[in-house]
């Protein structure tokens, strides 16, 4: 994996730091993992403080903020 690169196991729960537009930076929810793109890239749905949701692609995930409990 290289530096700076999100970890590719991305679950249920975890809180994420995305990189969108500058409406959409911050931290959001992973709610659900959904089929791979065309390219192969893993895609999630996302949950915002906000409330609103969003789908999003392995590629704007920053970092992890926090792990979901297992």
């Amino acid at each position: 994996m290289r530096p700076n690169q999100p970890p590719p196991d991305l679950a249920i729960g975890d809180r994420v730091f995305l990189a969108l537009d500058r409406n959409g930076a911050g931290e959001f929810e992973i709610i659900r993992i959904m089929p791979p793109a065309v390219d192969g890239g893993a895609q999630y749905r996302v949950r915002g403080n906000d409330g609103l949701e969003r789908a999003i692609g392995q590629h704007q995930v920053l970092r992890v903020a926090s792990r979901a409990v297992e």
